[in-house]
């Protein structure tokens, strides 16, 4: 491959990364919430997203919770006129403007099940994935079913 089409290549996939972006910022609040958990943890080479930590705050909860930020630009997300953090136990996904203060991150901390972040025990996105789905056909009468597989 020469250089005129590795930068070709390049800028086609750049271009599909910020259309992807802009198309997720465009959802309802609600879709965009489980479009960027999706992104997060998707197995795909290159994640629209990643999670970090937040560098000045002294609360509590940022033990549990990262800010999630573009990959590519390392800008943090924001849609909505909000940005956004994810739990580290069971992936939730929340708006969050820094003004409003932590109370509703503190609020899912003590009800969340998943009490350290680095067990795999709450993530229902890791639960899904690691069970035998021939097994979970077996439960319903022997017939295989999508319904106990999550996307």
């Amino acid at each position: 491959m020469n250089a005129t089409s590795d930068k070709a290549s390049q800028l086609a996939a750049e271009r599909a990364r910020k259309e992807k972006l802009e198309g997720i910022r465009k959802l309802p609040l609600k879709d965009l919430e489980t479009a960027v958990q999706r992104e997060l943890y998707a197995k795909d080479k290159t994640p629209l997203f990643v999670m970090r930590e937040s560098a000045n705050s002294k609360a509590k909860c940022w033990e549990k919770f990262r800010f999630v930020y573009e990959k590519a630009t390392g800008i943090a997300f924001t849609a909505h006129e909000t940005g956004f953090v994810v739990c580290l136990g069971c992936h939730a996904i929340y708006a969050f403007h820094r003004k409003n203060g932590t109370s509703t991150l503190n609020s899912h901390s003590s009800i969340c099940t998943t009490k350290n972040p680095d067990s795999d025990s709450g993530s229902i996105v890791k639960f899904a994935s690691k069970q035998d789905v021939s097994s979970a056909g077996k439960k319903n009468g022997g017939e295989s079913s999508s319904q106990n597989v999550l996307y």
